[in-house]
């Protein structure tokens, strides 16, 4: 079935990490609601792989157009084929050829579907044919560049790609001066860390990047004097991969109390001999625990079982290139509008569970009117209600701001579920609106508890959105069916929102406002748990007040107040950004949203931000200090990606947790101050300085961009059940 995947994508959580501890029983455990939507790297069974690529200049803010003309050129002031040539060189073949049809310069759009070309060629040789390039989704001038695989910049830099980061929220190859002839060998040699899992196998001094252990003692630096000749892993070419004929390292090392040594050949025979312990060094460190004495096609199975049996050791011969499929490459959009969203809001019987004495049916219509009236004014979005049939609340057109579902018109839940139809009713109206292939990209937000209890087989229309590319992003409510939800999200690559495991109704909405905002490609700029207790006075009466930071380049600047058990649309909320202006919430307007309280600035001015929070004639000008709160501000940056994770700290720090955050702007940032908060239940309860500086064996590495915090839960806990939020 074309559904049946080799490998799938659920996302793990960043950015906020949740700590449950259990006292009775000692036990210490993440709850880790899934990351933010965004496209994802597929592989079908039949080994065809599916990319998403945004062609972006980094040096310009508006973004490249790839009809605009590209000179190929060897180097650039910060990237060279040099390496690539000498490998090439080192196996008799010329220089690495560039990609446009005739000449030197010609248009992006022609370069990059000859890199892409060749691309798809090496990875049909490097597998043997058991994988090769089946799609390739692209968009220019910077479109997509958070949710894409591969964001290729034909500004400055080098290219770099996160190991196995086709698993990872928020990661991404990215592919810099771009421009070079070389840059198709490139991709295929960070296409092996992204999509397979591979270390580096090239020489390095001994500065870290390489580590080792002996007997299962500390680690040390090793330097890689000779690369491996054999592996695209090392030179970006040749585009294989080694077994054990061919492997081979050349390795200096100082082993802690011990001698150097020098010229040290590393083979796969060394995992052979009597000492576990000494099987070569790692970059474990770097997100790659394969020892390099491991050839790569002993690794290779393990990470891809249609890979097993492929390959025969010794023989490098090509596979048959008139049996490659070619690649189907679509450009998205450039001449029509964009592909937007439909939501699918299930309100069938199934939805009546109830989650803090509030009915799914009623959560899922509030996350659909704030994604919604999240949108941006030119994007396409649509919203149908389906149960045994199907409703259009708001026809799939340019998002209209009058568009609105008062409270008391809330549908309550009834009947059967038909998923299937709900799905076949938003395919037809993105093929309606952008014709049969103008559809690529388009996203489908299907929000139920996955239970289909009649109508036809809804895998029918799972296999043909993925036929048009169309994505399917899934959030389960109530007894989800997670099986049926992972299936419909990963077929077609798109991801998964678990919000069944909540049991508190203001965590819920404020989860499903986190996840709704990063889909629409948000990051958070100011968070506040707590109680709006009075900081101030305003028309004498008491105000809450704060400050938050808006960074130059942020965009849609989205401000949400929620309340636990209260409307947050009966208060009054106020935004000054630093020029003095000032910004109003129209509580009447935010109430159709949900039950929250908010506004938007499209292009906010950089700087200090001040809100203010004051009572209204519904609460007699009287805060509600009597209940959580939440204050949550986003803003687009599509340059800025950030990462936080919660680890357990292992035997050096038994009980502990590490804290590892990283933030990334074009580059990973190694000069910043971060500091990761510890709230419970909306109060902060410690903060934790981060560290980059490799130092006392808690950060690994010194500036890599990692950031590095211990953690002790046991200081936090309660009697019975807590839950933490990093």
């Amino acid at each position: 079935m074309k559904r049946q995947m080799l490998k799938t994508r659920k996302r793990n959580a960043f950015k906020h990490i949740f700590i449950s501890m259990a006292t009775a029983v000692g036990c210490i455990g993440q709850i880790i609601p899934l990351a933010s939507v965004s496209q994802a790297a597929i592989i079908g069974s039949d080994g065809g792989i599916t990319l998403y690529v945004s062609y972006d200049n980094a040096d310009s803010v508006a973004g490249a157009s790839w009809n605009d003309m590209v000179t190929q050129v060897n180097s650039t002031a910060a990237a060279s084929c040099n390496p690539t040539n000498n490998a090439r060189s080192a196996q008799g073949v010329g220089n690495s050829p560039g990609s446009c049809p005739s000449g030197d310069t010609c248009l992006g759009r022609e370069k990059l579907t000859g890199d892409i070309e060749q691309l798809a060629t090496y990875i049909y040789q490097a597998t043997h044919g058991a994988h090769y390039l089946r799609r390739v989704y692209l968009s220019d001038q910077g479109r997509s560049w958070n949710s894409a695989d591969v964001r290729w910049s034909i500004g400055g830099g080098g290219s770099s790609a996160p190991s196995n980061g086709w698993e990872t929220p928020g990661s991404a190859m990215n592919m810099r001066s771009t421009a070079r002839r070389c840059i198709h060998d490139v991709a295929h040699h960070e296409l092996g860390h992204y999509f397979y899992g591979l270390p580096d196998r090239y020489a390095r001094g001994a500065d870290g990047y390489y580590r080792g252990t002996i007997g299962g003692g500390s680690e040390f630096n090793v330097s890689v004097d000779v690369g491996d000749p054999n592996t695209v892993m090392s030179g970006n070419f040749p585009h294989r991969f080694v077994d054990t004929t061919n492997a081979s390292l050349t390795l200096t090392y100082t082993p802690p109390g011990g001698s150097t040594v020098t010229g040290e050949v590393l083979t796969p025979a060394l995992l052979t001999d009597a000492d576990p312990g000494n099987d070569g060094p790692n970059r474990a460190h770097h997100g790659h625990t394969i020892p390099f004495a491991q050839d790569e096609w002993s690794f290779l199975p393990g990470q891809f079982a249609d890979l097993s049996g492929v390959h025969t050791e010794g023989d490098f011969s090509d596979p048959d290139f008139s049996a490659m499929p070619d690649v189907d490459i679509r450009f998205l959009g450039e001449d029509s509008p964009y592909p937007g969203t439909v939501l699918l809001l299930d309100r069938s019987g199934s939805m009546g569970v109830l989650t803090d004495g509030i009915p799914a049916v009623q959560f899922v219509q509030e996350a659909g009117m704030y994604l919604y009236h999240s949108a941006l004014p030119t994007d396409y979005i649509g919203t149908k209600l389906y149960n045994g049939s199907v409703e259009t609340l708001f026809n799939y057109d340019e998002y209209d701001p009058s568009n609105q579902l008062p409270f008391a018109n809330f549908r309550s839940a009834s009947g059967l579920t038909n998923i299937a139809a709900a799905l076949e009713s938003a395919i037809d109206d993105l093929i309606a609106e952008h014709g049969d292939e103008g559809v690529n990209g388009a996203k489908i937000v299907l929000m139920s508890d996955g239970k289909q209890t009649t109508g036809s087989n809804l895998f029918d229309q799972v296999d043909r959105a993925t036929e048009k590319g169309i994505i399917i992003n899934t959030l389960s409510f109530g007894n989800a069916d997670t099986g049926t939800m992972n299936s419909i999200a990963t077929t077609t690559g798109g991801d998964v929102v678990e919000l069944s495991e909540n049991t508190d109704g203001n965590e819920l909405k404020m989860t499903m406002t986190r996840e709704l905002s990063e889909m629409r490609g948000q990051t958070i700029v100011h968070n506040y748990q707590g109680h709006l207790h009075a900081n101030t006075e305003s028309g004498n009466k008491g105000a809450f007040e704060g400050t938050f930071n808006v960074s130059p380049g942020n965009r849609n600047l989205q401000f949400y107040l929620f309340l636990e058990n209260f409307n947050a649309a009966y208060l009054k909320v106020e935004l000054e950004d630093p020029a003095g202006n000032l910004y109003a919430a129209n509580p009447k307007n935010i109430s159709r949203k949900g039950r929250m309280n908010g506004l938007r600035v499209d292009t906010p001015n950089p700087g200090q931000w001040k809100y203010r929070i004051t009572g209204s004639k519904r609460t007699r000008g009287v805060l509600p200090t009597q209940y959580p709160a939440e204050i949550i501000a986003f803003a687009g940056n599509p340059n800025m990606e950030t990462h936080l994770s919660v680890v357990p700290a292992g035997a050096k720090y038994p009980g502990y947790f590490k804290i590892l955050a990283s933030l990334h702007y074009r580059y990973p940032l190694t000069k910043l101050s971060v500091i990761a908060d510890i709230y419970r239940s909306g109060q902060l309860l410690d903060s934790v300085q981060l560290v980059d500086n490799g130092k006392k064996m808690l950060d690994i590495q010194a500036k890599d961009g990692i950031y590095t915090g211990l953690i002790d839960p046991r200081k936090f806990i309660d009697d019975g059940m807590d839950k933490l939020r990093v």
